[in-house]
């Protein structure tokens, strides 16, 4: 299988913020154009190391483009475009990306199951609800929800995934019914 080729060049596209030539997309083939993507294109400009200037630059697009980006994102990309190059310094900075955030993927299954039936909880609460449970204990929440199963299945492969990663000696507990006396018990032959 051949890798996309991308007609718009991100970093020439970045040389172009930071040297102030806002009119630099309208310029460009409609191809490249249409390539364009303002969130893509604003956490690059951000992601400068660590100065005086990365904190200003930071500020500035947050200030100038990022308050507009949802309004204008898809109808008005050369707006943006023109707005993250105000930004810009007049001179080429380097740029690395910046990542967004992770946990996303199987374990998004595990989570929304107990999202969907803890809607008051936040990210760090499910988390720790997730922590309570081992395998035993978890298929049997999954069984009181009610849920399909084949549904099931994949959300328990998700679990196990998440749980080896939070809980590296195994989630395995030695004991049916509280799975943090189950822990406990471990805890203690670890010191021992």
């Amino acid at each position: 299988m051949m890798a996309k080729s991308y007609k718009l060049n991100i970093f020439q596209a970045l040389a172009k913020i930071d040297q102030c030539e806002g009119g630099w997309l309208a310029k460009q083939p409609d191809a490249v154009r249409r390539e364009f993507i303002p969130l893509t294109a604003l956490r690059w400009t951000v992601s400068v190391p660590d100065s005086e200037m990365a904190c200003y630059n930071l500020w500035l697009v947050n200030e100038r483009v990022n308050i507009h980006l949802w309004k204008l994102q898809q109808r008005h990309p050369d707006l943006l475009f023109r707005l993250l190059a105000s930004c810009g310094f007049g001179t080429a900075l380097e740029h690395r990306w910046l990542a967004g955030p992770g946990g996303r993927g199987v374990a998004d299954k595990a989570r929304a199951l107990v999202a969907d039936m803890h809607p008051e909880c936040n990210d760090d609460e499910i988390t720790t609800l997730l922590s309570l449970h081992d395998r035993v204990s978890f298929k049997q929440f999954i069984d009181e929800c009610g849920v399909q199963p084949d549904d099931a299945k994949a959300i328990l492969a998700a679990f196990n995934g998440q749980s080896s990663k939070t809980n590296p000696q195994g989630s395995e507990t030695s004991g049916q019914g509280n799975p943090a006396q189950g822990r406990k018990t471990k805890a203690a032959t670890a010191q021992m």
